[in-house]
């Protein structure tokens, strides 16, 4: 069964492919509603979307292992984040992590033995962390202060990509009060050795994916004056605007191509076969889901929320014009 892991916020966030088949896709989704935050499966286009969990959480940014017949995501269902390890099936939970420490963003190893993961343990400050999946040890990957972010594991197993703040000094916006989030993308070795910045430095590029080969890094990047306004549910406009791009890395070559750019926030991409999956959404609001750069699209917020003023004010919902049913009998299956 090929299976690609997304975590959808509002309507998607992030695409990550293994190697079985036919297509699913694992995701979170939110809601305005109390508790309204769960995982879901569904095949790649949005059609027969289930809950994995018959007793869900507030469970969120969940990933396949590589065979497919396990995800690994985050919950809070044990009062603080931790990282959990269900069967596709929705049975067999099992808690991974017992630290009372933010740990979050697993990946997994190719071989299906380790995890690499966000923590905030020792420290406080979000660093990569690495776990031997049956001894549950873990060890410190990277150090330092400025905060490391969606690790990926390279299909070869010799390198895990990252995003990270360190060297950044995040400046003020253009005459506002907010603070930039710069970052940049960098590679290591699970060892720890090895540690190489592929980005350019200054601006932000983040959730690295490797394609099937090991040579290239996809990641979204924008100008640092954009991650002020992009990183809000609905953009505003900026010095920048918020049109932001899909650029692919050559770790070996020290390239660079922009593989796709256009309206909107494009974001959390992945190569999947041929092509590549992302999440956009528009300053304007409707729209907001996963696409392919090949066309199609996968799960779409059937619903979008609007606010009346004065503020605060209820949340109104109504049916979402742009969510058209999902499209049906994907003729060529995706690979990794």
């Amino acid at each position: 069964m090929r299976i690609i892991g997304l975590l959808v916020v509002a309507a998607a966030v992030g695409v990550v492919a293994a190697n079985r088949s036919p297509e699913q896709i694992v995701y979170a989704r939110v809601s305005p509603n109390p508790g309204g935050l769960g995982v879901f499966i569904a095949a790649a286009d949005g059609s027969n979307e289930r809950a994995l969990l018959s007793a869900p959480d507030l469970d969120y940014d969940p990933v396949f292992a590589p065979d497919g017949n396990s995800i690994v995501f985050t919950s809070d269902r044990e009062g603080s984040a931790d990282l959990f390890r269900v069967k596709a099936d929705g049975t067999g939970l099992e808690r991974l992590t017992t630290d009372p420490a933010y740990d979050d963003q697993a990946t997994v190893s190719p071989d299906g033995k380790q995890l690499v993961f966000v923590s905030t343990r020792q420290g406080g400050f979000a660093r990569l962390w690495t776990m031997d999946v049956a001894s549950k040890r873990v060890k410190a990957l990277t150090s330092g202060s400025s905060g490391d972010f969606r690790p990926s594991w390279s299909p070869d197993g010799a390198w895990i990509a990252f995003a990270s703040g360190r060297g950044s000094d995040m400046p003020f916006a253009q005459g506002r009060w907010e603070r930039l989030q710069p970052a940049d993308l960098y590679i290591v070795h699970p060892d720890g050795s090895g540690l190489k910045r592929v980005s350019d430095h200054g601006q932000f590029c983040g959730s690295p994916k490797w394609s099937r080969d090991s040579r290239r890094v996809v990641a979204y990047c924008m100008t640092a004056e954009q991650t002020l306004s992009n990183r809000r549910a609905l953009p505003e406009s900026g010095p920048d605007g918020t049109d932001t791009r899909l650029v692919a890395f050559d770790v070996d070559a020290g390239t660079s191509d922009v593989l796709k750019s256009g309206s909107g926030v494009l974001f959390n991409p992945s190569f999947v076969g041929d092509t590549v999956g992302y999440i956009r959404k528009f300053a304007q609001g409707p729209g907001a889901g996963l696409y392919y750069s090949d066309g199609r699209t996968g799960p779409c917020r059937k619903t979008e929320y609007r606010r009346r003023l004065p503020w605060p004010a209820p949340r109104r919902a109504r049916p979402n014009p742009s969510c058209r049913r999902p499209r049906q009998n994907i003729r060529s299956p995706l690979s990794n």
